[in-house]
């Protein structure tokens, strides 16, 4: 392992923090908002609890969108009929409104926290949804008036559609693609539409959203854009889709991501991503059983965690046309709802940035677009007769490797400030990738891991580095 390696590595599990690390330069931007400038407005989410000196720096350097993470849903607002209670929201919203950050409205009409009294009688019995609507009109009012000046848009309908829906059997027709909620027992479908309506009447100019999780999954997503087309089609003002992105390291692949958002802005023009975390497990959208690790994220979980933030915003900001806003859910570790443990987002429990946030913030624009050039050759270092691992004119490096139990294959080798070349598992059943760029010319030791275990390459001769047997490629000079 070279010294530039070395310090990779180092800085990947935290023992030096230094900017250098990162490739930094003293011209890259101060903050997330500044690089995404050209692209879109980088939002964070927050309650109560979010406003210490720390917190309001990080804040103010690096998010331009404030979403209320709890203080705006409808149950926290509007408990029972009559009783309002704004505290939460005000504080959040007067912050907002003496910084000058537009805020997303979270939201109006959700069956989980919700004003449920809206629902119910004094005996207990649901309403006749003639009542349910005027109180629902009214909140809506209400609500919207009271934050119009600072909010630039709302979900207006949260979380309206199934996560599975029963397929058809024998005489049995399919089951309904909505979420089977009292809302939906209540009023069917007509709820969302008339949720719309009514935000509409109110401010004209906020932009309205459907929001909604696992929107990638090919299931979900047909059945969001389903809905959807079909309000539209009959005149509900819905402007944009709101993305949820509760990922994990694993998943989505950003193929699925670019698809969804290729099939919803083929019927919106507006799409935004609306609860960014990506946890350190294999779960994923709003599973409420979700894990909570206790032990310590290991160097190699870093690295994929770093890798899906990466590859997740260069996704992004190829479709900045449509993509107004990505809103991070949560501030750091220490409040996100998935618990610290499972190492969320960008800032730590300690508000200190991951190596994530300076790979997303520091990205470099003409790599996005830049692919290399195809005249791949075996490495001149290969064991007899491999194929792999390959290097190109420019001084990419290429590997494949056959681990079919493996949930994750990682070589050491990359450009500065990954740490690694994440694989990924191919139809063929191998494992591929390419590094981000060129490596040095030159010989460079290198090693696979495989789900934390360290390997060596199977299509690379060996050789003795100062601690073990490492594998080694040549990068030929030009």
């Amino acid at each position: 392992m070279n010294v530039k390696s070395i310090a990779i590595y180092l800085c990947i599990i935290g023992i030096t923090a230094s900017p250098c690390c990162f490739g930094q330069e003293n011209n890259v931007p101060s903050g997330l908002k500044d690089a995404y400038n050209d692209y879109f407005k980088v939002g964070v989410a927050l309650n109560t609890h979010n406003f210490s000196e720390e917190e309001q720096k990080l804040i103010l350097d690096n998010f331009n969108s404030v979403t209320c993470e709890n203080a705006m849903k409808p149950g926290e607002i509007n408990p029972r009929e009559g009783v309002w209670q704004w505290e939460g929201a005000d504080r959040i919203a007067n912050w907002c409104r003496q910084h000058k950050i537009s805020m997303r409205g979270h939201c109006l009409v959700w069956h989980n926290q919700f004003a449920e009294w809206m629902m119910y009688d004094q005996k207990g019995e649901l309403v006749p949804k003639e009542v349910f609507y005027q109180r629902l009109r009214s909140y809506i009012h209400t609500v919207m008036n009271r934050y119009k000046d600072i909010v630039y848009c709302w979900d207006v309908v949260n979380e309206a559609i199934t996560d599975q829906q029963r397929p058809a059997w024998g005489n049995q027709p399919a089951g309904t693609p909505y979420r089977e909620s009292k809302l939906y027992e209540l009023c069917g479908d007509e709820f969302i539409a008339k949720a719309f309506e009514y935000a509409r009447e109110a401010d004209p100019e906020a932009l309205l959203f459907y929001n909604d999780y696992n929107a990638t999954d090919k299931g979900k997503s047909q059945r969001i854009y389903d809905m959807v087309k079909k309000m539209k089609d009959s005149g509900v003002p819905i402007d944009g889709i709101g993305m949820q992105g509760h990922y994990n390291i694993y998943g989505p692949s950003m193929d699925d991501v670019s698809a969804a958002i290729e099939k919803y802005a083929s019927l919106v023009p507006h799409i935004h991503i609306t609860e960014l975390d990506i946890r350190a497990n294999e779960e994923m959208g709003g599973q409420l059983q979700f894990s909570r690790q206790n032990e310590e994220i290991k160097p190699y979980i870093q690295i994929l965690h770093a890798y899906q933030y990466t590859q997740l915003f260069k996704t992004l900001r190829r479709y900045k046309d449509v993509i107004d806003v990505v809103t991070f859910w949560n501030l750091s570790d220490r409040d996100s709802w998935l618990g610290a443990s499972n190492y969320p987002l960008l800032f730590d429990r300690e508000l200190k940035p991951k190596n994530a946030y300076h790979l997303v913030k520091n990205f470099e624009p003409y790599r996005d677009d830049s692919l290399p050039t195809e005249d791949f050759q075996p490495s001149a270092l290969n064991q007899p007769e491999q194929e792999y691992p390959m290097v190109n004119s420019e001084g990419y490096a290429r590997f494949r490797i056959d681990a079919p139990q493996a949930k994750s294959v990682i070589v050491s080798l990359s450009p500065e400030g990954s740490g690694g070349t994440v694989l990924r598992k191919g139809k063929d059943g191998y494992w591929w990738g390419t590094t981000d760029g060129p490596l040095e010319p030159g010989f460079h030791y290198y090693h696979l891991i495989l789900d934390g275990g360290i390997f060596n390459d199977p299509g690379a001769l060996n050789y003795f580095d100062s601690h073990r047997w490492e594998s080694g490629i040549e990068i030929p000079a030009h």
